[in-house]
């Protein structure tokens, strides 16, 4: 692989215990960025960038520009090189973001990206669970990490709300990510379009099959109360989006 990208690595406060709350939150961004670059041949990428920027933070700061880095081996390099590719092709997160990120997850949690799931079956648990992160995000210790942890958890919602939609048209925009790298950095509008799409060719293909039988097949196209995947709930996207929301002047 060659390194196009300039590896630049932002200084980023220690991490504090207190980030861990939000490890399910962070987990869950991460995950499509590690399982990628594995499929690519790089393990512990987030290691990678973890330890420069907590156990060389004088070169960090002095040289952010990692190609100018002797200090890196050409292996971690290249590693390093290719979760920043992977990154660029999520396309919601920002590398600066993911640095953020590896950061604060330091200390982990228990459960993962499986208790955020858990938490998003139970409207009020998911509800208490954000008001009590919502909180701790005005900590000093916490504040820096604030505007991209804030920014992970709407997109979480938003997420949410749009596999109760477009619950095909969501996976197959992982399944290409994972396939090709297809940007994840899509919108509504852009479900809408792929949604629309599969069903008229889902209505070819039985109007076709009609046509060869001699019968009248009935669509099985899905209907615009798609089914909610997993995620059926009684929450609401405005009332979750209002509890996570923060005030921005408290994370300035």
């Amino acid at each position: 692989m060659t390194t196009s990208l300039t590896l630049h690595l932002p200084r980023i406060p220690k991490p504090f215990v207190g980030l861990e709350e939000f490890s399910p939150f962070i987990d869950w961004a991460l995950r499509p960025v590690h399982s990628k670059a594995r499929l690519l041949g790089v393990d512990f990428g987030d290691r990678l960038v973890r330890n420069v920027l907590l156990t060389d933070r004088t070169t960090v700061s002095n040289t952010p520009d990692l190609n100018q880095n002797s200090s890196i081996s050409n292996e971690d390099f290249v590693g390093i090189d290719a979760v920043q590719h992977v990154v660029e092709q999520i396309g919601w997160l920002t590398w600066e973001d993911y640095c953020y990120l590896v950061v604060a997850v330091t200390y982990g949690g228990v459960g993962g990206a499986l208790s955020l799931y858990s938490w998003t079956k139970d409207g009020k648990r998911l509800q208490t669970k954000l008001r009590f992160l919502k909180a701790l995000l005005l900590r000093p210790k916490v504040m820096p990490f604030a505007p991209v942890l804030k920014k992970v958890i709407k997109r979480y919602l938003w997420e949410v709300e749009m596999r109760k939609k477009y619950p095909e048209a969501v996976c197959r925009r992982y399944r290409d990510f994972e396939s090709s790298g297809t940007t994840l950095d899509f919108n509504e509008q852009d479900l809408e379009r792929d949604d629309k799409a599969r069903r008229e060719e889902a209505q070819q293909a039985n109007g076709e099959n009609s046509t060869s039988t001699g019968q009248d097949v009935e669509s099985k196209s899905v209907s615009s109360e798609a089914p909610k995947n997993g995620t059926s709930t009684d929450i609401s996207e405005t009332s979750l989006l209002e509890t996570a929301s923060i005030d921005e002047s408290a994370t300035k």
